[in-house]
């Protein structure tokens, strides 16, 4: 090839090159701009006239210290570059306090002197406030995970919210606790429904006021009204010289939580459908109203429409009570939570008493299938009575209450064995992890396993789940 031909050639190359080359600094999003190494203006694109608000032809051929004058650029960085001959990336703030990252490259030619220097700026101002709203969505994330997190505590007691059944009802409590609306809590005996209403009072703008826990169904009828309503002096035999306040006076600028409304006698249903009605209570022996300024959330077992339609509970005071209805669900119908619940009464009770006690797979398997009738309660009992009466490091079948170790051990077609069971909960953390961190190291390393433990795992059950 002749040296002519190889001149062309590589001509030609270079006319494409620099087409490219134009093509990229013409139609690129950023600005840019280049000054020679005397820092006159040598090139702009249209994005960066744009950004300043300043024509190109009338920045061109102009010193930036020329143009800083006029306020039409900060030339701070491309300054530094001339200066050091080293990249600079710096963020200045332009005018109406715009914030832009300034990136200043040094050219230099054979001789190591600077002849161009090539600016680009990136607005960063819409990013920094996406940024601020993203930490601050982050934070507000936090706080609310925080505040419903798996094991939530309340006051000495705990709960496990690990299914959605569950979370949904205290996530419901949490959402109406900053409204002064009464709450109604439905549930089985057992379910943690006084965890729930006193989870509601503490994150509540009551939450410094008293709280106060009555079970109606624990006191007895001529007690009740007195106890509840209070009663001057001289109201009845017995009562005390000075009087005194009920529990629902004693609640006044907090909360007070009605246990088992349904076995509140039909005369105080009224009392209370009065109270409130109007705030108002009047004590036993008196015709003076008082007003309490209480939160009232009551909680049964019962049907209370069932009650209304035999004519043992008030249907008004139903539906004043029925303002937020929130159902607790019974344990039989969150599997999912057992092993966690498991788990965490093992760790009370082991910084109880300091007993460190392992269940073996098949006394899991007997907890996790059997119905629990009382619920969380029951199953709280069970692990705190095995924890003390087994004999070994490991609790088998035998260490079980006789009527659990006679729950089958075949599975119905709708039922897994633990293994599965346990493979679903992983794969769930797993997916979950992987779904928030967008990372197999940073997911792995929020689990507590090795990167490659995590991915191998992550592949295995998502080939499973295609």
């Amino acid at each position: 090839m002749s040296e002519r031909l190889c001149n062309t050639l590589h001509n030609s190359m270079e006319d494409v090159i620099n087409k490219e080359l134009e093509t990229v600094f013409e139609f690129s999003y950023d600005p840019m701009y280049v000054i020679d190494g005397n820092g006159i203006v040598l090139r702009v694109n249209p994005a960066c006239s744009r950004f300043y608000g300043f024509p190109q032809e009338q920045m061109l051929g102009k010193n930036i210290e020329e143009l800083e004058d006029l306020n039409v650029l900060s030339p701070d960085a491309a300054r530094r570059a001339l200066r050091t001959g080293m990249r600079i990336s710096m963020t200045e703030v332009f005018q109406f306090k715009r914030e832009i990252l300034v990136t200043a490259t040094p050219v230099m030619n054979e001789e190591n002197k600077i002849v161009r220097v090539v600016c680009n700026l990136r607005d960063m101002t819409e990013l920094m406030t996406l940024k601020l709203k993203i930490e601050e969505a982050e934070k507000m994330k936090h706080e609310y995970e925080t505040k419903l997190q798996e094991v939530i505590h309340v006051s000495g007691s705990s709960i496990v919210l690990r299914s959605s059944s569950i979370r949904s009802s205290f996530d419901m409590g949490l959402r109406v606790a900053k409204f002064d609306s009464t709450v109604l809590i439905l549930g089985e005996s057992g379910v943690g429904k006084n965890i729930l209403a006193r989870y509601i009072h503490e994150n509540c703008s009551r939450a410094h006021g008293p709280y106060i826990e009555v079970n109606c169904g624990a006191i007895s009828e001529t007690l009740l009204e007195s106890e509840l309503f209070g009663y001057e002096p001289g109201a009845f035999t017995g009562a005390k010289k000075e009087g005194r306040k009920g529990l629902i006076e004693n609640a006044d600028k907090g909360t007070i939580f009605l246990d088992e409304i349904g076995e509140l006698p039909k005369i105080l249903q009224v009392k209370l459908l009065h109270f409130l009605q109007g705030k108002y209570i009047t004590r036993v022996g008196s015709s003076k109203p008082i007003h309490v300024n209480a939160r009232v959330i009551a909680a049964t077992n019962k049907n209370l429409e069932e009650m209304i339609h035999i004519g043992t509970f008030r249907e008004d005071l139903y539906y004043r009570l029925n303002v937020i209805p929130i159902k607790l669900p019974p344990l039989r119908n969150r599997k999912e939570d057992i092993l966690s619940l498991i788990k965490h009464f093992l760790q009370l009770n082991q910084k109880q008493y300091g007993i460190e006690k392992t269940l073996a797979p098949d006394a899991l398997d007997k907890l996790v299938k059997y119905s629990w009738p009382g619920n969380v309660r029951e199953l709280q009992n069970i692990i705190e009575r095995i924890v003390i009466t087994s004999a070994n490091e490991t609790i088998t079948v035998l260490d079980l209450p006789e009527y659990i170790q006679k729950v089958s051990s075949l599975l119905s077609t709708n039922e897994n064995t633990l293994t599965e069971y346990v493979e679903e909960v992983e794969a769930e953390k797993i997916f979950t992890a992987y779904k928030k961190y967008m990372s197999t190291y940073k997911a792995a390393k929020a689990l507590g396993m090795s990167q490659s433990t995590f991915s191998r795992k992550l592949r295995r059950y998502k080939e499973k789940n295609c």
